[in-house]
């Protein structure tokens, strides 16, 4: 399900997931399941109480990476994104997801820039609208609950 957020908080989060950063960083990485977040067992039985933030960029093969990271008071989202939790690709992308539980909630951050705590630089980005809408359709058929930034 695809929600809208007021514009207050697309404010706040757009100032969140921005930062100045000229550098990027381009690399590709594996498929790989998320630790402690997906069980490939099972899909979760309860959602968390405040959701993920997905952030998304290009990668220099003209592929995308994206990190899923707990959205959590302790610290902001950008600052746990690091190897363990970026992986590349749309099929790596809807395999994890597929292990949360229905209702989950997920902000995409596709705008801005990050720095990571492991010194990568990342210029945030969106996959074309036909990966979007690919991405959307799947979160609907999951039951997870999407929330992109703009």
């Amino acid at each position: 399900m695809l929600k809208l957020l007021p514009l207050g908080l697309v404010t706040l989060l757009l100032i969140k997931c921005s930062k100045d950063i000229d550098a990027e960083g381009d690399k590709t990485y594996e498929c790989k399941y998320l630790p402690g977040i997906t069980d490939t067992s099972s899909r979760a039985a309860f959602k968390t109480l405040k959701g993920h933030v997905l952030f998304s960029w290009k990668n220099h093969e003209n592929g995308w990476n994206y990190s899923i990271v707990p959205n959590l008071n302790v610290s902001p989202a950008e600052d746990n994104v690091n190897i363990s939790n970026t992986f590349t690709g749309e099929d790596c992308l809807k395999e994890n997801l597929s292990f949360f539980a229905e209702g989950e909630e997920f902000f995409w951050c596709r705008q801005g820039s990050i720095e990571t705590p492991d010194g990568h630089k990342i210029i945030l980005s969106s996959p074309p609208d036909d990966v979007v809408e690919d991405l959307i359709e799947f979160c609907d058929q999951m039951e997870i609950q999407l929330t992109i930034s703009f």
